[in-house]
């Protein structure tokens, strides 16, 4: 794989103009996953959602973190707080039935971030539960939820979002920072986040 070279500040914020950020991507109720809901809103009318579409889907959950989806399935990253265990599951869209689930804990490190879907692979950062820690960027296989690649981050990772070129972009706790990876790890770039905005879930767009 040919090496991205460093992206510097211009640059680098064309690019975050094509991830697609939101601050919410799931709600979720008691027990059930349900509803999952698609939100639809102006770029400049963030505080003006309305649901457009929405899917009741019958399974346990927790604290959704994050939410993808292509035209056969959902998948879902959630925390489990008091029994200290994290979550990723596919749900088939036509059955609305959780296919393929995943405990996620390695160490302290028990809370999932927002999800991206890219090809066959789901990328999730798994972190521990407090800011300024520490964090496993995993990539899965879209289908098994298999760890295909993880690689080690020096701080809490709360979304992700991956381009055609297999850049990540990833945003820490409260959307502090922005970090840029090459598809194996390595640091490209790192930048303040000059909005304000806590952004939970990032998509490259």
């Amino acid at each position: 794989m040919s090496l991205i070279p460093p992206i510097h500040g211009p640059t680098l914020w064309r690019l975050l103009g094509r991830v697609r950020m939101a601050a919410v991507a799931v709600i979720a109720f008691g027990t059930t996953f349900g509803p999952v809901q698609r939100l639809g809103f102006a770029q400049d009318q963030v505080l003006s959602l309305e649901v457009s579409e929405s899917w009741h889907i019958d399974h346990s959950t927790h604290h959704v973190q994050g939410l993808a989806m292509n035209d056969e399935s959902f998948w879902i990253s959630s925390v489990e707080r008091r029994a200290k265990v994290g979550w990723v599951y596919r749900v088939d869209r036509e059955s609305l039935k959780v296919a393929a689930e995943r405990k996620l804990v390695q160490g302290d490190q028990i809370h999932p971030g927002g999800i991206q879907l890219a090809g066959d692979d789901l990328w999730l950062p798994l972190a521990e539960y407090r800011p300024h820690s520490t964090s496993t960027m995993l990539r899965l296989d879209a289908q098994s939820l298999e760890t295909k690649h993880s690689f080690d981050i020096d701080d809490h990772i709360g979304g992700v979002a991956v381009d055609s070129r297999g850049t990540v972009y990833a945003a820490n706790w409260d959307c502090r920072q922005f970090y840029l990876f090459d598809a194996e790890g390595k640091l490209l770039h790192r930048t303040k986040n000059p909005t304000g905005v806590a952004y939970q879930d990032l998509h490259w767009d």
